[in-house]
């Protein structure tokens, strides 16, 4: 995803618990973080250690972890609330979490504003491109994009406003 979003020309600062996969990032985007795009961090979701003067204009998170690994999910979101000027923009499972309660947790926190839709790209594995293009397309159609998310279960993003 750092890369996704350095290639939009976003500043990033990406992190994760694990060294290994903060050590990938920084491999996979060496130009970036030469050149001050990205920085890197190896950090613990239940302890986010930026100042309130470092602060983020958007924050992007992998919530379908949150619950799973976040000693006290709440108190993380209010954690990423602290540390976000304008939005959060995360990904969950439906499966595992409810949009109900993912909701009623984020607006707990101070977040309004808040949407959810359906992310139409499978996470276990790669699609051809022309799959991947007419799902896109789906998403553009509501009758469309309601008859899918009836029939299949898809990662859903919810986006929170500050």
């Amino acid at each position: 995803m750092a890369g996704l979003l350095v290639n939009k020309r976003c500043r990033v600062c990406a992190s994760d618990v694990s060294p290994a996969l903060v050590e990938a990032t920084r491999n996979r985007n060496q130009a970036a973080v030469d050149s001050g795009t990205l920085s890197t961090r190896q950090l613990d979701i239940n302890q986010i250690p930026f100042p309130v003067s470092e602060s983020f204009d958007h924050v992007v998170a992998v919530m379908r972890h949150l619950y799973k690994y976040a000693d006290q999910p709440r108190a993380t979101l209010q954690e990423l609330y602290r540390v976000s000027r304008r939005k959060l923009i995360a990904d969950f499972d439906p499966g595992t979490d409810s949009v109900e309660s993912v909701i009623a947790d984020l607006a707990s926190v101070g977040f309004r504003n808040i949407r959810v839709r359906a992310f139409l790209v499978p996470q276990k594995r790669s699609l051809p491109k022309l799959v991947r293009q007419c799902l896109a397309a789906c998403e553009q159609s509501p009758w469309i994009y309601r008859h899918l998310l009836r029939k299949y279960r898809f990662q859903r993003w919810v986006l929170g406003e500050k």
